[in-house]
């Protein structure tokens, strides 16, 4: 599960004209507390700011420099020392500096990322090479450029009657808490696996020497090298253009778009670190994710922090069923949150005219190379209820020319009457149609 936009709210100062605005509004029509209740949905909030350390890190004068390990020998940037905050905030705890400029004329905004040593980063390339040549221990995606974009940010539900702090029960990286603002109504117990839990009937190919690995030693920087990347990109020649996506899979361990071809990524044949730009899934559940109820749609699950395009969120994961395993299941319990994993079907889909329930006709050949259609009427089958009118699609042609089964009387003439009426092509073989 990816994020498509950025979650990212509006600026402070738009804020507090929208606030003005709903205080000015709520002076002149009074809504009952009984109806502000009856409207609140359990999604609402606010959005608070999060404060710096008591003593960071903080930052020197830049001097023309050629950066290595020397820049980032005396900080410890490990990201687990801050495991289950706010993974955005990580760079800013070791001494980084997050700033934004607004470039006149004009509205637009630029963020620029000031590391310990006092060097400014314009973009993730930049970024990049930065914690190459550092051997610095933070990964790429723990820094974003998108302006909308604040780390400072967490949201802060509205009332919340039913707490739980953590409803994977330390089974996650982070702690997932659950929080109800409804009813006091708890979720029911279920038995949180963040891992597959194949069933009955379901094999799964678990063999380590079934892998094939890469043999980069820059983490895959280069993606033309790497080829757990290449087979990502090769693999979308499935789709319907034919022709492969240079730019398909990860760029600096985010999704750009969608890929229902798959995306391969480095596993443990490879000789790249666990700080790999092709390792993200494997990584884990690492953003700040909180469960709710709703008034009509149920529970649903929401990140308490801004989050940028493409930023991995989680995992679904659950039972593995076989086809008529999830049709007995969900007869019996629904199919609202059963998810298609045959990664061929998926694929097809996508293919313009695809029908995956269409039965290919079964009519078998007869020794003298007719269908079984030619061969039911040389064996005196009439087919007088065929009608060339009541079709609209053109199927293709049958080799035999028109048969006809004659019989005495008005029969023969009938027959005789409906074969004049038969199209036939340039080589006298029956042009056949078929009705939807």
């Amino acid at each position: 599960m990816t994020a498509k936009k950025s979650t990212a709210g509006r600026r402070a100062s738009d804020m507090d004209a929208m606030a003005a605005s709903a205080a000015a509004t709520m002076a002149l029509v009074r809504i009952p507390q009984e109806a502000q209740a009856l409207h609140y949905d359990g999604s609402e909030g606010q959005r608070c700011q999060q404060t710096l350390p008591e003593n960071p890190p903080g930052t020197v004068k830049f001097v023309p420099h050629r950066c290595d390990v020397t820049c980032l020998e005396d900080i410890d940037d490990d990201p687990n020392l801050h495991k289950g905050k706010n993974p955005f905030l990580c760079p800013i705890f070791f001494g980084w500096e997050r700033q934004i400029s607004k470039k006149h004329p004009g509205p637009k905004q630029f963020v620029f990322y000031r590391t310990p040593c006092g060097r400014r980063l314009r973009n993730l390339n930049d970024t990049q090479y930065y914690l190459h040549e550092t051997k610095s221990k933070l990964t790429i995606d723990l820094f974003s450029y998108e302006p909308c974009l604040d780390p400072f940010a967490y949201f802060v539900p509205k009332k919340s009657f039913c707490d739980i702090r953590d409803l994977s029960y330390g089974r996650e990286n982070v702690p997932v808490p659950c929080a109800n603002g409804v009813d006091r109504e708890y979720p029911d117990y279920i038995e949180y696996s963040q891992f597959r839990m194949p069933t009955r009937g379901v094999n799964m190919n678990l063999d380590s020497s079934f892998l094939c690995g890469c043999d980069c030693e820059d983490d895959c920087q280069d993606r033309s090298k790497c080829s757990c990347v290449q087979l990502t990109i090769t693999a979308s020649r499935a789709l319907t253009s034919g022709e492969a996506n240079d730019d398909a899979g990860y760029h600096y361990r985010r999704l750009n778009e969608a890929m229902v071809t798959g995306v391969y990524e480095c596993n443990s044949s490879c000789k790249c670190s666990k700080r790999c730009y092709n390792r993200v899934v494997q990584n884990g559940l690492q953003l700040r994710l909180q469960v709710f109820k709703t008034d009509r749609k149920g529970w649903g699950i929401r990140c308490l922090n801004d989050i940028p395009a493409g930023c991995f969120i989680c995992c679904y994961a659950g039972q593995l069923l076989t086809e008529q395993g999830a049709n007995e299941d969900g007869e019996r319990f629904g199919d609202e949150y059963m998810a298609e994993l045959d990664h061929i079907e998926v694929v097809e889909k996508l293919k313009e005219g695809y029908e995956s329930d269409v039965v290919e006709p079964d009519g078998e050949m007869s020794s003298d190379g007719s269908s079984g259609a030619d061969a039911g009427a040389e064996e005196g089958d009439s087919d007088s209820d065929f009608s060339a009118e009541d079709s609209n699609v053109e199927s293709g042609k049958q080799s035999g020319g028109a048969r006809s089964t004659k019989s005495p009387g008005s029969e023969t003439e009938k027959t005789e009457e409906w074969a004049k009426n038969i199209p036939l092509d340039a080589d006298g073989n029956v042009i056949i149609r078929h009705s939807n």
